[in-house]
């Protein structure tokens, strides 16, 4: 199994590419080829728009060895990875792949904007707590083109994944999906909350447009406010 050059998996693991997932044989049967989408990525993860076989779910177990790979014309690679979770989307799923290691990329540190913006989440897949496609609204704590946290009573799961929305000032409407990296307590039960960090799975350029202008239009009204304070006055001592 060849390995692709690092220009190669730049050029063609990005969000919107179509890739040939080839499954290996199951319950003897012949290995199955699918062409496959990825939507989202992170570090660590790969995501993949799968389609159901006639609406059903197909018999895929989890932690399965996978082949992606991309051929046209003389630009052939593959690699071997695995799947590391599946979750249902209306007639499709989603398959999240353990995204290869030799092609990771350190994430990006951006600046964050301590605000409170008012959060819809949607559930992508079951919880304990809540089912598919389940409403929470939360409260922001800050905000960047990278992720968002915000302040919830009830414990969510790390790796939980989500949709966000909300809408940046008067930039616009934003929807970007998320997976929760941490979650920490705050605070002395029965008024205990929890802390949450969530990572965009992927971001368009007009939702890092919408973010980016909405943060640095906070960040001159918080200096304007600043240089409009009035000095403060020396107390004179008798």
């Amino acid at each position: 199994m060849t390995i692709p050059k690092n220009e190669l998996a730049k050029k063609f693991l990005i969000p919107g590419q179509y890739l040939d997932l080839e499954i290996p044989r199951i319950e003897d049967q012949r290995p199955t080829f699918y062409e496959t989408e990825i939507i989202a990525m992170d570090e660590n993860l790969l995501y993949l728009l799968h389609p159901r076989e006639n609406g059903l779910i197909p018999n895929i177990p989890i932690g399965i060895q996978v082949i992606l790979s991309y051929l046209q014309k003389n630009q052939v690679w593959s690699f071997t990875t695995k799947i590391v979770r599946i979750a249902a989307k209306k007639r499709q799923l989603v398959l999240v792949l353990e995204y290869p290691e030799k092609f990771r990329q350190d994430r990006r540190r951006h600046y964050r904007l301590d605000c409170k913006l008012p959060l819809k989440l949607e559930f992508l897949d079951p919880t304990p707590q809540h089912d598919l496609g389940d409403i929470l609204h939360v409260v922001s704590t800050d905000i960047s083109i990278g992720g968002v946290g915000f302040s919830t009573p009830e414990h969510i799961a790390q790796d939980t994944y989500f949709e966000v929305q909300f809408r940046a000032g008067n930039k616009g409407k934003v929807q970007l999906p998320a997976r929760c990296v941490r979650c920490i307590p705050a605070g002395i039960p029965p008024d205990q909350i929890y802390l949450v960090g969530a990572q965009f799975l992927v971001i368009d350029q007009t939702s890092e447009d919408q973010i980016s202008s909405f943060i640095f239009s906070e960040q001159q009204q918080k200096m304007r406010a600043k240089n409009s304070q009035p000095p403060l006055e020396t107390q004179k001592h008798d």
